[in-house]
């Protein structure tokens, strides 16, 4: 499905992710671990490392399906651009608004 130069691309987009893969990866056990103390809160930091880290492996397969899908002029490629840049920045305030979810959620009101 793809030749030798998207491979290596997605690749590298995984490895430059690697450090907020790693990330969330530890919160999803952090979470977990501390479920029964803040089951709230550790329920959203699941679900925004979820979504985050299932996103994070999913985007560099899905830019290279839609580059080769819509392959075209330049006005294409930029308005792909812009469609994942868009994608990505809602997807990392869903992550920041469900990690402040977290944060707050479960406290006593005073």
């Amino acid at each position: 499905m793809f030749d030798s130069a998207t491979s290596s691309y997605i690749v590298q987009q995984l490895v430059t992710e690697l450090p907020f893969i790693l990330v969330c990866i530890g919160g999803i056990v952090v979470a977990v671990t501390l479920w029964r103390r803040a089951p709230s809160s550790s329920l959203y930091v699941v679900v925004a490392c979820a979504l985050t880290l299932m996103l994070l492996v999913l985007h560099p397969f899905a830019w290279q399906v839609a580059r080769h899908t819509f392959e075209g002029t330049a006005l294409t490629a930029r308005s792909i651009n812009i469609a994942f840049a868009v994608f990505w920045s809602i997807e990392r305030g869903i992550f920041v608004a469900l990690m402040l979810l977290a944060v707050y959620s479960g406290r006593p009101r005073s």
